[in-house]
């Protein structure tokens, strides 16, 4: 299972490119509390549901310290940013 899903602020109708991409594998607490500062704060955002299979057959080796929550493209400037305090602390301030 693999999967994107996109999340838009409740003002804007356009489908501009949205500002966060959050991409983890669905278990219990890992990527939760980022999810809902993307929600509480209206960002738009989209998410990245990638399956146990996907990660061991590619997506690990495309993230930071081979591990996910990665919150994708976080500068603007192509780079991930891989650790889930690290990634809180980033969208705190930013949202």
């Amino acid at each position: 299972m693999c999967g994107v899903w996109r999340s838009f602020a409740h003002t804007n109708t356009q489908l501009a490119p949205p500002r966060f991409r959050l991409a983890y594998i669905p278990c219990r607490n890992r990527g939760e509390i980022l999810r809902l500062i993307l929600e509480e704060s209206g960002a738009e955002y989209e998410l990245e549901v990638v399956g146990f299979k996907n990660w061991e057959t590619g997506v690990k080796a495309t993230t930071p310290h081979g591990k996910l929550p990665v919150l994708r493209d976080y500068d603007g400037r192509g780079r991930d940013l891989g650790q889930e305090g690290a990634i809180t602390r980033h969208l705190a301030s930013e949202c």
